[in-house]
């Protein structure tokens, strides 16, 4: 009797699960039909409810599989959380590669192009949603033809001409107008007007930012901040800067919470302009954001800026190179995110590989065994036919030799003969000729001698040199009193440049092809250092001041010419040059 009540109990509690586990799958079933997908697409709240409850749910059919992966991807999109490889992507081409369902293809098309995108790979997302685009008008729904194409004006945001990604943008608009969702229609305008803004066309940028913000005011959208800071900026690009400072207090005092940060980065950057430098200050550090790389390059920047603006030349140079430090890092990150993104889809390729491997482990080694037999025997028959064949060859080949060695022994004695006759020839000849090389050798120094002396008669006759020589005899107060007189000429720096490339062996055109970068004013000054002209004379010829002349030495040293340290100064290196 206790046992058939256990029986029955079992039982019951076996239907029980049974009709439970239906329920359940019907559950999660009517959640992947298309339209509750579709909903997700255009209510980020939706994707995420629908993505929790079937988190852990297993489907033993791939397409219930697939759509799960929709899901997951839409949800994600809606967080910002990027994909780490191209799998989900690459699932969802195989399985709807052959789909007649073209609404279904449709919405996997898009999710492959937001993986794609999610993981930079922007031309195959591209040609995912022009895939979208070819289905738009037999089964695109206004919630994928929105995502769609938002998404791709995005990614040719900042591409040449301009007009393509605006394009996208007007018919995200229309979608989204078809939706009766101002929200998103407010936020395709508000793409669009920045497309404009890439393009250069301010007023057309104003004009459409003020369209967005009519729409946004007159159905009460959240964020108009987001829009007023568009026309800020349209203002600020401009120059209206005061219009601009007016709208970005606008946005200011109508945003709340974290957004605002941004906006006060903004604000200090208008004040930097509009010379209000220490408001434009506070400003910028109440803006100052460090989560991101990108966020703190952009606020040492702001404060470079503002230094060099207010003189404080010391401090601007500092921020410049924490800036560019800054920038350093950030292009490191991403170098190494891009090595751990190719690292991770290179394990996905090799375990798809290995379970491709050992399914056909079994039959390679029986193949392999089969040919390994084959090839065997097959060379051992090669093997002796050649070896036989070779023992033959040899044969023949040492009778061969044998006949030919007698021959060859007597023509070796007969070219042995006529070769030290031409060796003793050849000797004669190259005595005659060093002789001759030696009466031309004192015949080329001589030449170079008085060819020196010459250049050093013509280079004291120059013109220009004569004024240097004046110079270096001048006192002190005469140089300055005739400054302007005595600073020379650009014909005069031609002059001098012509006549120190002659007399010292073409010196500017080598240093030209050493150092391509030198402009005239840097030949020049290695003209000065070459003749070793003063200091102060240098100042003077030159028409600029000490400070000036050391920095372009060290920029000539250390940046142009990159000297090694074993030069102590630029005047000694130009003087052996």
């Amino acid at each position: 009797m206790n046992l058939n009540r256990t029986a029955i109990s079992l039982f019951f509690i076996v239907i029980i699960t049974f009709f439970a586990g239906c329920n359940n799958d019907s559950n999660v079933n009517d959640s992947i039909k298309i339209e509750s997908i579709e909903n997700a697409i255009n209510n980020a709240d939706s994707a995420r409810k629908i993505s929790e409850r079937l988190n852990g749910r297993s489907f033993k059919d791939n397409e219930n599989k697939a759509r799960l992966y929709m899901l997951n991807i839409i949800s994600d999109f809606h967080t910002g959380k990027k994909a780490d490889n191209d799998s989900l992507a690459l699932i969802l081409e195989e399985q709807y590669k052959n789909c007649s369902d073209h609404k279904i293809k449709a919405i996997s098309k898009m999710c492959i192009g937001l993986v794609y995108s999610s993981i930079g790979e922007n031309n195959k997302a591209i040609k995912s949603f022009t895939d979208v685009a070819l289905l738009e008008k037999e089964a695109c729904s206004d919630a994928v033809g929105y995502l769609t194409f938002t998404q791709w004006g995005w990614i040719i945001r900042s591409e040449y001409p301009y007009s393509e990604a605006i394009d996208k943008f007007n018919k995200a608009i229309y979608y989204a107008k078809r939706m009766k969702d101002k929200d998103k229609e407010v936020n395709g305008i508000n793409l669009k007007g920045w497309e404009y803004m890439y393009a250069r066309d301010f007023d057309k940028a104003l004009a459409t930012f003020n369209e967005a913000l009519y729409i946004a005011k007159a159905n009460k959208c959240p964020d108009t901040h987001t829009i007023i800071k568009s026309i800020a900026s349209a203002y600020e690009m401009k120059g209206l800067h005061k219009r601009a400072l007016s709208a970005i207090n606008t946005a200011i005092d109508k945003c709340n919470g974290n957004d605002i940060i941004p906006l006060y980065a903004i604000k200090g950057v208008i004040l930097k302009n509009l010379q209000q430098y220490d408001s434009a200050r506070i400003y910028i550090d109440k803006g100052r954001q460090d989560k991101e790389y990108y966020q703190k390059a952009s606020y040492l920047y702001d404060m470079s800026e503002l230094e060099d603006a207010k003189g404080n030349y010391r401090n601007a140079l500092r921020y410049l190179s924490q800036y560019a430090t800054t920038l350093d890092s950030m292009y490191e990150e991403q170098h190494r995110q891009e090595l751990i993104k190719v690292q991770k889809q290179y394990n996905f390729t090799l375990l798809n590989a290995e379970r491709n491997k050992l399914e056909l482990e079994s039959q390679r080694k029986t193949n392999l065994i089969i040919m390994l037999i084959v090839i065997s025997i097959f060379v051992i028959l090669i093997i002796s036919y050649f070896y036989n064949r070779r023992q033959k060859i040899i044969k023949h080949a040492m009778s061969t030799k044998e006949r030919l060695l007698s021959k060859s022994i007597s023509e070796i004695k007969d070219k042995n003969y006529q070769l030290m006759k031409a060796i003793q020839e050849n000797q004669d000849k190259k005595i005659a000729l060093m002789q001759e090389m030696d009466k031309k050798d004192i015949i080329l120094n001589e030449l170079r001698t008085q060819q020196t002396k010459l250049k050093e008669k013509i280079f004291l006759m120059n013109d220009t040199i004569k004024k240097i020589e004046k110079v270096k005899e001048m006192n002190e107060k005469t140089k300055i009193s005739q400054a302007t007189q005595i600073t020379l000429s650009k014909d005069e720096r031609a002059n001098l440049l012509d006549s120190t490339n002659i007399c010292y062996e073409y010196f500017i055109d080598r240093l030209k092809d050493k150092y391509q970068d030198l402009t005239e004013d840097d030949l020049c000054l290695c003209c000065m250092l070459k003749l070793q002209i003063s200091t102060q004379d240098q100042c003077v010829l030159l028409g600029i001041n000490d400070s000036t002349l050391r920095k372009r030495k060290y920029r000539l040293k250390n940046k142009k010419m990159m000297l090694p340290e074993a030069f102590d100064t630029l005047d000694n290196y130009i003087c052996s040059f």
